[in-house]
């Protein structure tokens, strides 16, 4: 009998061993992670290499709308004990106006952007999580339906600015509910809806987009705790590729009042700038950038490279040079150091149809009070409701330090024909002249004659100028609010 008990618990363990054995994955390979690309084409010089440590990293040139590429893993996870995407983004993002990285959480190996909205057996169902610098977006699909956008500051502090910046996805089952979490930080929204696409399992893949940076990579570190690259043969770059060099550029000059943002007037800068729902391309009879709306949300993003970030509590004026023959609401959208999120940075202005000449958006950069600090990126917003075949131009993009205007000659129209002939008022000299009792009030005429003594008419001119130049200013920066 001691025998047989010691042969069955011997079969006992040899059993437990094999059962071991058979369900433990394989090491990750190298061979199993595809590139998936954006439906207009992969981005240029898109290759997969291999990290020193085992990690595998993505690097290409060119961004969204242009085309994009993500990398995935080709065989389907078992979601039971949930999965686990460590991430580090190389590419310093801090000079794009546009940021996000994309999780995937897929039943089918491809793009998530390549679907066709969920209709038919080759599209993808699922989850994509967008990270922005400062807010974080989920999607559903079918039907790549928003799920919804907050803020970091509902899920943690991390500002996901810079150069190597380095972040960890978790998909978890939970009592039957399905959740995301960002670096330990739980979202709240249960994805259970999704979990019967899941049933031969989950393909994990990440992507990213930094508009206007053309070189553009990053390292997946760890999936389901495994280096992913912990198998199949080593992968390298292209012989001779380069990280292409970003250029600073020339510095704002110190204590300039003004400086100008964006050159529309250059050819090859307009032919630089990338946007959406509209055409971009510059226009020689108007030596301006022409912007065709082709959809309800056009844009044009303004690149900011780090040696033309400026502090908006210095400069708080936008001038933009117009032209079109539409009337609509336009937007211009920000990011700063502190609120790097353009969900939260945005101002909107009035546009006024020009009938053919050119005329000037003065905006007051003010009336959003995440106006602070340092700023990073810019955006023009030609009209929030825009319709297809719209057309806007513009010439430059100027930002400025607020200054009072000054009363000028022009201002004094109106209290001047009260006037007696030789009585003038000189609204250039800002010294305030006090009369004692008893003594005539005068003004100054540039000469020792023709002096009046009428304190009434001079106090009603004096009057009349300040109303008039309140007016001017009142037209030219509406509701200017001081920074306390």
């Amino acid at each position: 009998m001691k025998n047989i008990s010691r042969l069955l618990v011997a079969i006992m363990i040899v059993s437990l061993f094999v059962s071991a054995f058979a369900t433990a994955p394989a090491a990750l390979s190298s061979e199993d992670w595809i590139i998936v690309n954006h439906p207009s084409g992969t981005p240029n010089n898109a290759q997969i290499s291999t990290t020193e440590d085992g990690g595998i990293r993505l690097s290409h040139e060119g961004h969204y709308p242009s085309s994009n590429a993500g990398l995935m893993y080709n065989k389907p996870l078992d979601l039971k004990n949930g999965i686990s995407m460590n991430v580090t983004v190389e590419t310093d993002n801090s000079a794009s106006s546009d940021v996000w990285y994309g999780v995937m959480f897929l039943d089918k190996p491809v793009y998530f952007d390549a679907m066709t909205g969920g209709n038919s057996d080759e599209d993808a169902h699922g989850i994509i999580a967008l990270t922005r610098p400062g807010s974080f977006s989920w999607w559903t699909f079918p039907g790549f339906s928003n799920v919804k956008t907050v803020p970091f500051t509902e899920l943690g502090d991390k500002e996901y600015y810079g150069e190597g910046v380095n972040m960890t996805y978790d998909l978890k089952l939970e009592d039957g509910s399905l959740f995301v979490y960002v670096d330990d930080n739980k979202v709240d929204y249960d994805f259970k809806d999704v979990l019967g696409y899941f049933d031969e399992g989950v393909y994990a893949g990440f992507s990213m987009s930094m508009t206007e940076l053309e070189y553009q990579s990053f390292v997946i570190n760890y999936l389901n705790g495994e280096k992913p690259a912990s198998e199949g043969p080593a992968m390298t770059a292209k012989d001779g590729e380069t990280k292409p060099v970003v250029e600073e550029g020339q510095n704002i000059p110190e204590g300039a009042k003004s400086f100008v943002l964006a050159d529309f007037t250059d050819p090859e800068y307009v032919a630089s700038l990338t946007g959406n729902d509209c055409k971009i391309s510059f226009d020689e009879a108007e030596n301006a950038m022409k912007v065709e709306v082709t959809g309800g949300d056009p844009y044009v993003n303004i690149p900011v490279t780090k040696g033309w970030y400026f502090d908006g509590i210095d400069y708080t004026v936008a001038r933009l040079a117009y032209k079109t023959d539409v009337d609509c609401i336009g937007e211009f959208y920000f990011t700063t150091k502190e609120v790097p999120s353009m969900a939260l940075c945005n101002v909107t202005y009035p546009v006024d149809a020009t009938n053919g000449e050119w005329s000037e958006i003065i905006q007051d950069m003010d009336d959003s009070s995440n106006w602070l600090g340092q700023v990073r990126s810019f955006r023009i917003d030609p009209n929030q409701g825009g319709e297809a075949g719209e057309v806007f131009y513009y010439k430059t993009l100027t930002i400025e330090v607020y200054e009072e205007e000054e009363t000028t000659a022009r201002d004094t129209t109106k209290a001047d024909e009260s006037k007696e002939d030789d009585t003038t008022v000189n609204t250039a000299n800002n010294t305030e002249n006090t009369a004692e009792p008893g003594k005539d009030v005068t003004t100054n005429t540039g000469s020792e004659t023709g002096k009046k003594s009428n304190t009434g008419l001079i106090i009603g001119i004096i009057a009349g100028v300040v109303v008039v130049a309140a007016a001017v200013a009142g037209v030219v920066i509406v509701g200017k609010k001081k920074k306390k």
